[in-house]
């Protein structure tokens, strides 16, 4: 197509120029030539023929109109587009807040159970301690004063005693159950709650007297580490 546009606008300028240097000049005019070009040819090509690979709009009134774009069928589809997107945004946030919130309220439940399993160890653990201080004065065999024994046996049993610890743990599991039914960002405040109970945990394995204590203060500290993950996406 390109190609016969081309004839055909040589053919044009060619013919139109011949045409006019006869009416002017008659029979006898010459036409000059520039490297074995038409001299009107070449200034054809030179000022305007190679325009039409311009990027620049020609703007001929009457004769090339760019036509008007209709832009309210094309906003009326994107801004459903967006609208739909929007909303399965919502619905996507809101299903993986339903799940996280779950999760970590199954952490909370196994949390708590940990708890209340150390504090209700806890008189049987103080005893077994107090057994073993007994046993060790006794093989001693010597004559102890059953006054300063017993305030030595108290002063073990308040190091050994986690019920503060096992109160925070509580109250922290309440704020963190609270956190999650709030309609606000809660995020960070719960991203401090893991502090708090990670810190708590640290000291009830510090405190610990045997195994089965020493054991529910590192399930805790699985447990807060899972639910601290979780909280990373929570807003």
């Amino acid at each position: 197509v390109e190609e016969i546009f081309d004839a055909a606008a040589v053919a044009i300028v060619t013919g139109i120029s011949y045409a006019a240097f006869v009416h002017v000049f008659g029979d006898s005019a010459v036409i000059f030539s520039v490297f074995d070009t038409n001299v009107f040819m070449a200034i054809f090509f030179l000022a305007a023929f190679n325009l039409r690979h311009s990027h620049v709009w020609l703007r001929w009134p009457g004769v090339l109109q760019q036509p008007e774009i209709d832009v309210e069928p094309l906003f009326a589809e994107a801004s459903q587009l967006f609208d739909t997107a929007l909303a399965a945004l919502g619905e996507m946030r809101s299903s993986e807040g339903a799940r996280i919130a779950e999760m970590l309220e199954t952490r909370c439940a196994e949390i708590e159970t940990i708890a209340q399993s150390v504090r209700a160890r806890m008189p049987d653990v103080l005893e077994a301690t107090r057994a073993r201080q007994q046993e060790r004065i006794a093989a001693l065999d010597v004559e102890a004063d059953p006054e300063r024994l017993e305030v030595e046996l108290a002063l073990v049993a308040t190091k050994l005693d986690v019920d503060e610890e096992l109160d925070r743990l509580e109250s922290h599991l309440v704020e963190i159950r609270d956190g999650l039914n709030a309609d606000k960002p809660v995020g960070r405040r719960l991203d401090f709650l893991m502090q708090e109970l990670n810190r708590e945990a640290n000291t009830l394995g510090s405190k610990s007297a045997d195994s089965e204590t020493t054991k529910a203060a590192v399930d805790l500290k699985v447990l807060i580490e899972q639910m601290r993950e979780q909280i990373q996406n929570v807003e």
